[in-house]
């Protein structure tokens, strides 16, 4: 990927999980349209590392299902916030999310059957 692309996802990136203060004092104003742009283009996608985005995450990988999330801190990382440092509506947005997920990765390995998977 180039530099410019690289640059592009990453104020993309940060049009998601910042405000628009926050990206103006990181980006600069001069760029704001592609912060509007991002904002209209994955707004309706959970925040990259919220319980939301953890709980789908985990069972699309087929990762057993265990509440927690990530948050992103001033520099930039990002920490592990473990359930029993969640509150009950994180945690709930974790469950709706996992259960949800309709979609799992294909490892390219063979299809398990329905009774396979109950036996694991």
């Amino acid at each position: 990927m180039g530099k410019v692309k690289a640059w592009i996802m990453d104020m993309e990136e940060d049009a998601v999980d910042m405000s628009v203060e926050e990206w103006c004092a990181k980006h600069g104003e001069s760029l704001i349209e592609v912060y509007h742009e991002a904002r209209r283009k994955f707004g309706d996608l959970p925040r990259h590392g919220s319980p939301e985005d953890r709980g789908s995450a985990d069972y699309y990988y087929g990762r057993p299902m265990n509440p927690h999330y990530m948050e992103r801190q001033a520099d930039g990382n990002y920490i592990r916030i473990e359930r029993e440092d969640m509150t009950d509506e994180q945690v709930q947005d974790y469950l709706r999310a996992y259960e949800n997920e309709d979609d799992r990765k294909d490892w390219g390995g063979p299809e398990l059957e329905a009774h396979d998977e109950e036996c694991e």
